[in-house]
């Protein structure tokens, strides 16, 4: 009986220095991200419609359309396994428009199937999804009812990134994603690795699935996203001296991106720089058709002083040249 099982301890591990596992760390700081940005999370079940790759639009050669399909199914709409996450958002935002909520912000996190070629077994992927329409504030007195737009939801992945440490996050254009507005879209990269997109759903998706306003939805790799944070948090002591700014316009090609623009001076490897960042885009009558104005503001800071102006003019100069060299723009205002 149980007189004869012998009194035994429980098996315990001890705290590691390093605190909580890694992968919980970053899947905590995410949730808490996202949560305090206003995004609200949702569950979906892993089966879906076999139309769903039609309605976002993915040809026929994609990888979306090699479901794993399940045998005896309850429903035509849940007979194969989910091949992404951005279709069950936007049938969460069809069914919440519906009940008379516009101003939506969803996330989701869980797995797709891929059916492989070899394998019995489909390949399965962590992804991280989110999706972001309506106003951005509600209306009252003191907001008027503005649209979201595509930088409001860039920020919020800008926000998270910065929370997870991930230093090296950047966006570059891609129209070639199908359910995505071909010229209000973008990669995710982190360093050279693709790691998602984001970007305005597709007009032609959006009226597929009847969804009677703009959207915008981002998708990512949860491996990308392990791989490359470091949420750990580091002290750096507020600046003892002040920052000194300096603004240039530059004319540059229309089709050149600012993150093309402030590659080269962030790539200088000048101590004094601090940042570097876009304060305005101008396209007017005033400059060429082909072209565009963009202004970028410098900011220069020492650790161990205070700048004087020559301090920070040979620096600033040979940054304005090399982005000059790299890029072909022109200092606006100087012939």
């Amino acid at each position: 009986g149980y007189e004869t099982i012998p009194v035994t301890l429980p098996p315990l591990n001890p705290p590691s220095a390093e605190g909580d596992d890694h992968d919980e760390q970053v899947d905590s700081v995410i949730n808490n991200v996202l949560i305090g940005l206003g995004y609200m999370e949702v569950i979906h079940y892993s089966f879906t419609s076999p139309e769903s790759s039609r309605l976002l639009g993915f040809p026929e050669d994609h990888e979306s359309w090699k479901f794993v399909t399940i045998e005896n199914p309850l429903t035509e709409d849940t007979s194969v396994m989910r091949t992404n996450l951005v279709y069950g958002l936007l049938g969460s935002m069809r069914r919440n428009m519906n009940a008379g909520n516009s101003d939506l912000k969803f996330f989701e996190a869980g797995k797709i199937f891929i059916r492989t070629e070899t394998g019995k077994l489909p390949r399965e992927t962590k992804r991280i999804a989110g999706l972001l329409t309506g106003a951005r504030y509600e209306k009252s007195w003191r907001f008027t009812e503005t649209p979201v737009d595509f930088y409001d939801m860039k920020g919020c992945l800008e926000t998270l990134f910065e929370a997870l440490g991930i230093g090296e996050a950047r966006f570059e254009p891609d129209p070639a994603v199908s359910f995505l507005h071909p010229g209000r879209s973008a990669a995710v990269l982190f360093g050279s690795n693709r790691a998602g997109v984001i970007g305005e759903v597709h007009p032609d998706v959006l009226a597929r699935m009847d969804l009677p306003q703009t959207a915008f939805v981002f998708e990512l790799d949860h491996d990308a996203l392990i791989n490359a944070a470091s949420p750990r948090r580091r002290f750096q002591e507020i600046p003892r001296f002040p920052a000194v700014a300096r603004d240039v316009a530059f004319l540059i090609d229309r089709n050149i991106t600012a993150d093309q623009l402030c590659s080269p001076c962030l790539d200088a490897g000048e101590e004094l720089l601090e940042s570097v960042h876009v304060f305005d885009v101008y396209s007017g009558s005033s400059v060429p058709k082909d072209m565009k104005s963009l202004a970028l503001r410098f900011t220069y800071r020492s650790p161990s002083k205070t700048l004087a102006d020559s301090d920070v003019s040979d620096v600033h100069r040979r940054i304005v040249d090399e982005i000059i060299k790299a890029s072909g723009a022109k200092v606006r205002g100087i012939d």
